[in-house]
C-alpha cells in the first residue's frame, strides 16, 4: 500500500509539472530565437531609375527566407506604362535570360519569388524591360544590405 500511494503521488507531481509547462509562456530569449527562424533576412536593397525615356520610381527589397529568394517592390514604386512590362536581374547591362517575372501593376507595393535556379549574388541590377518591344523602363543598381 505505501508504495502503492508512493507511485500515485509521483504521478501526480508529474502529471502537475506537465500541465504548469503547458501554460508557463515562453522566455523572451525562446520567443526571439523563434522569431528569428521565420524572419526573412534583407540582402539587397536599390532605388529604380527610369531607362529609354521611361519614368521609373521607387524601393526595391531582395530578402531570403527559407533559402527562398524574393524582390519587393514598396509603395513607392510608379511605372509610367508599357505593353509588357518584365522583371530580370542584369550584371552590367541587361541579361535577357534571367527575365522571371510580369510587372503585376504599374504601382504599389507588390513581391515576386525568384526561381531557384537564379542565384541573386551572380548580378548587380534588377532591371524593368519591355520584352515586346527590347527596351529598358527602369533599373535598380543592387546595394548589399548590411
Amino acid at each position: 500500500d505505501k508504495i502503492k500511494s508512493m507511485s500515485i503521488a509521483t504521478l501526480l507531481t508529474m502529471l502537475m509539472a506537465a500541465c504548469i509547462a503547458a501554460v508557463t509562456p515562453l522566455r523572451a530569449e525562446d520567443t526571439a530565437a523563434n522569431a528569428d527562424q521565420g524572419k526573412a533576412t534583407v540582402v539587397y536593397t536599390a532605388e529604380f531609375t527610369g531607362a529609354g525615356g521611361h519614368v521609373t520610381s521607387g524601393n526595391v527589397i531582395i530578402s531570403k527566407k527559407n533559402g527562398k529568394t524574393t524582390v519587393t517592390l514598396d509603395k513607392s514604386f510608379s511605372l509610367d506604362g508599357a505593353p509588357d512590362p518584365k522583371l530580370a536581374f542584369g550584371k552590367d547591362g541587361y541579361v535577357k535570360e534571367t527575365i522571371f517575372s510580369k510587372l503585376g501593376k504599374l504601382k504599389g507595393a507588390h513581391t515576386y519569388d525568384v526561381p531557384a535556379t537564379l542565384d541573386v549574388a551572380d548580378y548587380n541590377e534588377l532591371w524593368l524591360w519591355c520584352e515586346k518591344f527590347n527596351v529598358p523602363l527602369g533599373v535598380a543598381k543592387l546595394t548589399k544590405s548590411s
